[in-house]
């Protein structure tokens, strides 16, 4: 009888420690925020998480207890080799008055070295915690996911504007499909006179994915195109008036 194919066998391993967190942050907070960040990358093909409740269960008590107190990176990576995983995800979050500081990395077991690290500041309602929290687990895994590249599409309203992913420039609008890695990116459009566009998008392995970007006039561009009307207007008077001074 053959056995069945188990289909997370082939999936890197993510270890999720809980997350450390200021005390004046809800414990009902950070352990919503600490489950986002499993949820996030199985949401992703490659990964299988291991939660921190999963950890748990699979330690034995004393080394949980060590576990409890264990920061450095050797001692972290002790305990991802102990429940074979192939990394691991560390970080704690912060309160700053109103702002939210968070700040993660990304271990690599089997190197016993940190390969990634993210750090995000925000301040805001919870929906928009809960999407930065989203976004700093995408941040970590990106170069995982490099090699699974995918087709970006940015559909500009304005030509001449200059686009950046992640801060480099790839072209200028109207710019054809390009092939970048997979994971999450930064996309920047810019163009004198109108305001900057900025938003983060996910590639996909071997799929398009199509930004629509409308740049929106700043102030200072609207100021001086109103001007040069009145002024346009103003000589048309002035010339209407000579005309019918001189007929």
């Amino acid at each position: 009888e053959v056995a069945p194919v188990d289909a997370d066998e082939d999936k890197l391993k993510v270890a999720v420690m809980a997350v450390r967190a200021s005390d004046s942050i809800p414990k009902e907070l950070v352990d919503s925020l600490t489950a986002l960040i499993p949820q996030t990358l199985d949401d992703f093909g490659p990964f299988k998480a291991i939660t921190s409740d999963d950890i748990s269960q699979m330690l034995a008590v004393d080394a949980l207890k060590q576990s409890l107190g264990c920061s450095d990176v050797s001692c972290l990576a002790e305990i991802g080799g102990a429940i074979g995983s192939d990394y691991m995800i560390t970080g704690s979050i912060f309160a700053v008055g109103e702002k939210f500081l968070l700040q993660f990395q990304l271990m690599d077991i089997s190197k016993a070295r940190v390969v990634e690290r993210a750090s995000r500041e925000y301040t805001g309602n919870l929906p928009g915690l809960l999407d930065e929290m989203r976004v700093i687990t995408k941040l970590l895994v990106r170069d995982i996911l490099a090699q699974k590249s995918g087709t970006l599409l940015v559909d500009v309203t304005e030509e001449g504007a200059t686009i950046k992913l992640d801060g480099t420039i790839i072209g200028v609008s109207p710019l054809a499909p390009t092939m970048i890695a997979g994971g999450l990116h930064t996309v920047n459009v810019e163009k004198e006179g109108f305001i900057l566009f900025s938003r983060d998008v996910e590639i996909s392995e071997n799929e398009e994915t199509k930004l629509s970007v409308a740049l929106l006039p700043s102030e200072e561009f609207k100021r001086r195109h109103i001007e040069s009307a009145q002024l346009v207007r103003t000589m048309a008077w002035v010339s209407f008036g000579i005309g019918a001074a001189a007929g």
